[in-house]
């Protein structure tokens, strides 16, 4: 082989025109001979291997220096089917564009030039605009944000969003079956590469591991890990959704371990530096399904108008920073609502024991402390750590059934002076222009 064609390929791919090819069509490109075609992409070969050439999405190559030129972030796919890419807050790439990354500009992608990337992925993109003569220009031609007139293809996905796929498994002929996504959290179509290990049936939804993501004219493939069941049986549905968009029922290792750790009843040293309310009237409101009492308030009339004080749960005491618990919670962001169950943020030991707010039991807390005049205007207020004990655990239902009652014991009195103090602060929200917006409670049940 000799270096004219090297020379000859180096400057193809140097144009400005020039966007990534396959070994394929750089040989059609440069009128290469046929009895030449396997010394040309030994040649190819020989230059990635020496750092000149860069093989990008699809097997199409590039000149090593252009990889500066490839811009971060993540890509959304939209419901409408609308795809989007996100540049990263503070690409360096992005910024060289013109781009103001911190106001997160979004970018749309065409189908064709997403490769293999689903909804989440992490994924480097070439961004290049027209200009006026048609010709690309991605050095001269600065813009501060995107629109029409620029391209984005994805060269390559740099981190997965997922690392199983969902779908519907098919037979195939004298081949191990494929695996139908719904083509943005998962491929549209994955062959099976081996035999599932477990009985599935044609129909029933599945977990499939990667085993490639898919080259170009191939299709990604995988292997089956767990059968859900067909989507019409109960509750698979809500097992679909959990897998989809990679929540977790459980807890790892680590977190258990730190909660063993954790004791049952406050220290005598940790009671001793927090105020004690445990012979205040604290109570908590909350619907009738609710499980984690979180915050919790105590109410005394005044002369001058009311002392209002709101507990809520210290997860701090529990939760350190850097820890396990503290890590898994970061992760999970929230705790996830589904119709059938809640995926908690923190263990059921902390949101449904330690944390929560139960009557009869000393729980700590951080309060807010407030006074209130009789035209209900915040006087003052300050915060503090303490410790309670919660008199009553009250729903909505029974809190309102003391307003329409004339029990003078501790408990209606307090809801009864939370409800006074209340009609005060909601009749001066509306004075300055609050809207009443009342909507019915919508809530799923699950037969």
């Amino acid at each position: 082989m000799n270096h004219s064609l090297k020379d000859r390929l180096i400057r193809h791919m140097e144009d400005g025109r020039y966007e990534p090819q396959s070994k394929s069509e750089l040989a059609r490109a440069l009128n290469v001979d046929s009895r030449q075609k396997l010394d040309f992409r030994a040649l190819v070969d020989q230059m990635e291997e020496e750092g000149k050439l860069v093989r990008l999405q699809k097997g199409r190559y590039a000149l090593k220096r252009e990889r500066r030129n490839l811009v971060h972030g993540m890509i959304r796919i939209l419901r409408s089917g609308k795809i989007l890419f996100l540049p990263r807050k503070g690409d360096p790439a992005a910024a060289a564009l013109g781009w103001d990354t911190e106001a997160i500009p979004e970018l749309e992608l065409k189908p064709n030039r997403l490769g293999n990337a689903l909804d989440g992925d992490r994924v480097a993109v070439r961004v290049e605009r027209k200009t006026a003569r048609g010709r690309r220009n991605i050095r001269r031609d600065r813009f501060s944000s995107p629109d029409a007139g620029m391209k984005a293809r994805v060269e390559g996905v740099t981190e997965r969003a997922r690392s199983r796929w969902l779908g519907v498994f098919r037979t195939g002929k004298n081949k191990p079956g494929r695996v139908l996504g719904d083509g943005v959290s998962s491929p549209s179509s994955i062959e099976l590469a081996e035999k599932p290990a477990m009985e599935v049936l044609p129909g029933q939804l599945v977990s499939v591991e990667p085993v490639t993501c898919g080259e170009e004219k191939k299709a990604p493939r995988g292997k089956i890990v767990e059968v859900l069941g067909y989507p019409d049986e109960p509750h698979v549905d809500m097992e679909a959704v959990i897998r989809k968009y990679g929540l977790s029922a459980e807890f790892p290792a680590s977190v258990l371990r730190e909660l063993e750790t954790l004791p049952q009843n406050p220290s005598p040293g940790e009671l001793a530096r927090r105020e004690d309310w445990t012979d205040r009237t604290v109570i908590t409101i909350d619907p009738a399904s609710a499980r984690d009492f979180d915050d919790a308030i105590s109410i005394t009339a005044t002369p001058s108008g009311w002392t209002l004080a709101v507990h809520i749960a210290d997860v701090s005491h529990f939760v350190r920073p850097g820890g396990a618990l503290d890590g898994e919670a970061l992760r999970r962001g929230n705790s996830t609502y589904l119709p059938d169950r809640v995926l908690p943020m923190l263990p059921p030991r902390l949101s449904d024991d330690l944390c929560s707010l139960r009557p009869d039991v000393v729980r700590l807390t951080k309060v807010c402390e407030m006074k209130f005049d009789q035209k209900g205007k915040m006087l003052r207020a300050r915060f503090a750590d303490a410790f309670i004990r919660s008199k009553a655990r009250l729903t909505y239902q029974e809190a309102f059934a003391m307003l329409k009652g004339n029990d003078k014991g501790e408990v209606p009195s307090t809801v009864r002076e939370a409800w006074n103090l209340a009609s005060i602060l909601r009749r001066n929200r509306y004075a300055k222009g609050a809207l009443d917006l009342d909507f019915p409670e919508v809530r799923a049940v699950m037969d």
